[in-house]
């Protein structure tokens, strides 16, 4: 899947497709053309990937197209979880490679360049928050400012008169 359609899908945006029945050189043959800049959008030459992410996207977006997204991470490694008010929650994998979600009750992989629907009941587990310090804890060196005074370098003694 191209990266623009993983978008659509992490993002729950509509998918779109510019489509000619006539052949793309006869359209780019114009310089008034809209069409100039295609490099092919020949209905014939795409209509098999067209119903293809049609409905492998209106399969994923049947039961969320009225639902509201209640969350988005981005995690490290090019991977994003998108969460509707349902709780369902969409996994999609920008990488080259499979990648796993590590998951509260359970790992979910997400194959290359592709998305997934978790299982029923995945969450995240909660982002590592490193802890302050106890306030009875001493502060290290490097936490402490130390106010001393130092001469400035290469002035003269005030008793000195400069000669």
């Amino acid at each position: 899947l191209t990266d623009n359609f993983l978008r659509s899908v992490e993002f729950g945006a509509n998918i779109h497709f510019t489509l000619s029945k006539k052949e793309t050189s006869v359209l780019k043959e114009a310089e008034w053309s809209q069409y100039a800049n295609y490099f092919s959008i020949d209905f014939d030459t795409w209509k098999s990937d067209v119903l293809d992410n049609y409905k492998k996207y209106n399969d994923l977006h049947a039961d969320l197209q009225n639902q509201l997204i209640q969350d988005h991470i981005r995690l490290p490694g090019n991977v994003a979880v998108t969460t509707y008010e349902d709780g369902t929650a969409v996994l999609v994998n920008y990488n080259r490679v499979e990648y796993t979600v590590k998951g509260v009750n359970g790992d979910v992989i997400v194959p290359p360049k592709s998305f997934v629907t978790a299982p029923s009941g995945f969450a995240l587990p909660p982002p590592e928050v490193k802890p302050d310090k106890p306030a009875d804890e001493e502060p290290s060196e490097t936490e402490t400012e130390t106010e001393t005074e130092t001469e400035p370098e290469n002035q003269p003694d005030p008793g000195e008169d400069g000669s």
